[in-house]
């Protein structure tokens, strides 16, 4: 099982939004970690498009309404509880 404080960070955090570490070490969140995935495999003329301020300000916005909400929009969880899918639990023979 995935133990967070082994990359400093609580369970909560980590779950809040996504992250990223880069190969020093340094942590990225949010749409950034978007952006660094999208340069590293050829689509740096877009990223560049989503640094303007409108649009950074528009993602920036979107992706905090949506991580705060993606289990229930994902219909993983309702209110204050999560559904678990036998599926997950399933090891490969």
């Amino acid at each position: 099982m995935f133990d967070p404080t082994v990359v400093g960070k609580s369970y909560q955090e980590l779950m809040e939004r996504i992250h990223g570490r880069l190969p020093d070490g340094t942590w990225v969140e949010g749409v950034e970690v978007f952006r660094r995935l999208y340069s590293v495999v050829g689509f740096a003329r877009i990223v560049a498009l989503t640094r303007l301020p409108i649009v950074s300000h528009a993602l920036n916005l979107g992706y905090f309404v949506f991580a705060k909400n993606r289990l229930r929009l994902t219909r993983r969880c309702a209110a204050d509880a999560c559904r678990l899918d036998k599926r997950a639990d399933r090891r490969p023979t």
